[in-house]
C-alpha cells in the first residue's frame, strides 16, 4: 500500500476555466461510453438504494482519469471500485457524516467539507491508500491551493447537475452526469495526476 507521504500533490493555484474546457473535450472523446457508464452507475446505486453508491462513484470517476492518461476504458470498468470496497463504503459514509454536521450547523462548513472529501474514494482506489490517508491529503491538497477554488467548482458542478436534472425530471441527469465527472476528473489529475513533481 502506497504511502501517504510519498504520494505527490500540484501545489500551484487552478485553472478552473481550463478544468471546463478540457472537461468537455474529454467528455468528447468517448461520449458513448460515459453515457452508458452513466446509465448503469445510476441503475445500480438507486437499485441497490444508494448502499454500493461510494464504489461505484470511485469505479466511475476512474474511467475518466484513466481515459486521461491514455488508458482504453470500458463501461463495466465502473465496478473496478469494488476492489476497495470496504474502505470506500466506510470512507463514504464518515465524510457524508462530517459533511452533514457542517450543513446542519452552517452552510458554510458543509462547503468546505465536501471540498476537503470529494476526492477521498477515487484516491483510495487510484492510489491505494487507506482511509485516514485518503482524508488527510485531499485536504492537505484542496487547503493548499485555494479551499474556495474547491468551494466555487463544487457549487458550480452540483448546480449544474441538479438544474438540469430537475428540469428533465431526471432524464437529463443521465447525460450531463458524464460531462460533471469529466471535469471533475480533469481538476483531480490536475491535482494528483502522475506528472505532479511537487512534494508534499
Amino acid at each position: 500500500m502506497s504511502s501517504n507521504n510519498m504520494i505527490k500533490y500540484n501545489t500551484s493555484s487552478p485553472d478552473m476555466g481550463d478544468y471546463f474546457k478540457e472537461g468537455f473535450n474529454l467528455f468528447k472523446q468517448s461520449a458513448g461510453t460515459f453515457i452508458v457508464a452513466s446509465i448503469l452507475f445510476w441503475v445500480v446505486s438507486i437499485a441497490s438504494f444508494s448502499i454500493l453508491f461510494g464504489p461505484l462513484l470511485a469505479g466511475y470517476m476512474l474511467i475518466f482519469v484513466e481515459k486521461i492518461r491514455g488508458k482504453d476504458v470500458k463501461v463495466f470498468d465502473i465496478f473496478k471500485g469494488f476492489n476497495r470496497f470496504i474502505p470506500i463504503v466506510i470512507v463514504f459514509y464518515l465524510t457524508k457524516a462530517i459533511i452533514g454536521i457542517g450543513f446542519f450547523f452552517l452552510i458554510i462548513p458543509g462547503l468546505i467539507f465536501i471540498s476537503w472529501f470529494f476526492f477521498v474514494e477515487l484516491l483510495i482506489l487510484d492510489k491505494n491508500i487507506g482511509v485516514f490517508e485518503a482524508m488527510k491529503l485531499n485536504k492537505r491538497m484542496s487547503s493548499k491551493r485555494g479551499i474556495w477554488n474547491y468551494v466555487i467548482l463544487n457549487v458550480i458542478l452540483v448546480s449544474i447537475l441538479s438544474i438540469l436534472g430537475g428540469i428533465s425530471f431526471g432524464i437529463g441527469t443521465v447525460l450531463i452526469t458524464p460531462l460533471v465527472f469529466a471535469i471533475y476528473a480533469v481538476a483531480y489529475e490536475d491535482a494528483f495526476g502522475e506528472q505532479i513533481v511537487e512534494e508534499i
